[in-house]
């Protein structure tokens, strides 16, 4: 549903907005706390604010029922914690790739990320060149290596 936005949402979104970058150090001191490795990537307030969900990565596997206490006992709202992989944060951050364009998971793959494997890049015949020259900002083999596979 579509409708015109009143003043008071306005104020309610610049309030929630503004409280974003409080959440974000609190998630990082109680991830710091605990000596988990967890790098926050956004925070969203429901717009009732009845609810706040914290996206975040890491590279292990973390236990974060400590984590989600805590940040339910700080804010006390519902909290929703939601982990996403390495090219997820890169498509976030929307950088430019080493061709000079945006992205490619950013700019062409909004839904389905292509999975590439050593056999693509076997077909390729790029397997001995450097892994620095076919891996993306999120240290996984570059999205766009999936184009050429044909």
């Amino acid at each position: 549903i579509k409708e015109k936005a009143f003043k008071d949402d306005l104020e309610k979104m610049n309030h929630y907005k503004n409280r974003e970058f409080e959440a974000r150090c609190i998630f990082r001191e109680i991830a710091k706390k605990y000596n988990l490795p967890m790098k926050i990537c956004h925070v969203y307030f429901a717009f009732s604010g009845k609810k706040i969900t914290f996206v975040f990565s890491t590279e292990v596997r973390v236990d974060f029922t400590d984590i989600l206490k805590d940040l339910t006992n700080y804010f006390q709202k519902p909290i929703k914690l939601e982990q996403i992989g390495a090219r997820d944060e890169a498509r976030q951050c929307n950088g430019l790739g080493i061709c000079g364009r945006e992205f490619c998971c950013a700019k062409f793959l909004k839904t389905n990320l292509p999975s590439i494997s050593k056999e693509t890049i076997k077909a390729q015949g790029l397997a001995n060149i450097s892994t620095e020259k076919i891996t993306g900002q999120c240290n996984r083999l570059r999205c766009c290596l999936a184009f050429e596979k044909d």
